[in-house]
């Protein structure tokens, strides 16, 4: 039996274990990622190892064409004889790493994360694990950049979709509190509490195996909005810098000018909040986004840059509190 290592064009490597006859494979054998015919590869590798093992000649052995095994001590059984392959068999064991164009390709929806802010991440990052699993669980090699693909265009398409919700609602509000007291709206899916001032609308946005929940209360120019989501647990996110850098990007968009950055806490998860204009400087907003845990809060009010100074905006912001379920 020969152990025999391949490195196929297509940068796949494989190793099997075959036993030769006539100095040649016993079967054709093909690389288990491209399926591209590997035997006359195979076929030189038993040359060169059948070579090395000839090596110089060593004298004969008198009575036989082997060496004799040495006596064994009295009383002692034989070994039982090592378990033989029958001839024409051969194991391959493909290398479960991936070369760094497939890294590439199935990290394409990443690039989310520059152009979409929160929003954009969460739904690149879970493409990205969507398409490692399908990578690793998929044989055929067309299949996999077929299925990557599509889970790719579908993160882009779903990005798109939520990204014009929330240009439709900045699209041209602002606001200022009247007389009616404000309401208090608590969710508990959400885990948090906040006040309104209507009752809000609720919605889910249902996207590969990423959920947007948006509550929002909309008056004839305000917005009040607060906005979450779950990142899978295996993904591992955390406040990082990065992270808030892209969901500012993401804010910001085309047409947004950034007024102010700071950071902030709020029951010890730190966060970021912005202030920035739209619509040519005719859309004022506030923007507060932190994660807790693998969830991430988004609480925005939206206002007419006239109404910038009005104590609505951080009477609706500071109302915002997580509650345990």
């Amino acid at each position: 039996m020969i152990s025999i290592k391949i490195q196929c064009g297509c940068g796949q490597r494989y190793a099997f274990d075959a036993e030769p006859i006539d100095g040649q494979m016993p079967a054709p054998v093909a690389c288990p990622a491209c399926g591209a015919d590997g035997t006359a590869a195979a076929n030189a590798a038993i040359a060169q190892s059948l070579a090395s093992a000839v090596g110089p000649s060593s004298p004969a052995v008198p009575g036989g064409d082997e060496a004799s095994s040495p006596p064994l001590p009295a009383g002692a059984s034989p070994p039982p004889p090592a378990p033989r392959r029958p001839p024409g068999s051969a194991t391959v064991t493909p290398q479960t790493g991936l070369a760094w164009y497939e890294h590439v390709w199935i990290a394409l929806p990443i690039a989310l994360v520059g152009v979409g802010g929160a929003i954009g991440g969460a739904c690149g990052a879970t493409a990205w694990a969507v398409n490692r699993a399908v990578f690793g669980k998929t044989s055929s090699p067309v299949l996999r950049y077929v299925w990557t693909g599509l889970v790719s265009a579908a993160a882009v398409a779903v990005y798109l979709v939520l990204a014009a919700g929330f240009i439709s609602l900045v699209g041209g509000l602002g606001g200022a509190r009247g007389s009616k007291p404000w309401q208090t709206f608590n969710s508990p899916e959400g885990k948090f509490r906040a006040l309104f001032p209507d009752p809000p609308r609720q919605q889910v946005e249902t996207a590969l195996f990423l959920k947007v929940h948006s509550v929002t209360c909309e008056q004839r120019l305000s917005a009040y909005v607060v906005m979450y989501s779950d990142f899978p647990e295996a993904l591992h996110v955390s406040p990082t810098d990065k992270f808030y850098d892209g969901s500012r990007n993401g804010a910001l968009g085309k047409d947004g000018k950034l007024l102010q950055e700071k950071s902030f806490t709020i029951e010890g998860f730190p966060g970021r909040e912005i202030q920035l204009t739209k619509k040519n400087g005719r859309v004022f907003i506030v923007d507060r986004y932190f994660l807790a845990g693998n969830r991430l809060y988004q609480i925005m009010s939206v206002v007419p840059s006239a109404s910038r100074s009005s104590t609505n905006i951080a009477y609706f912001l500071d109302s915002f509190h997580l509650v345990k379920p």
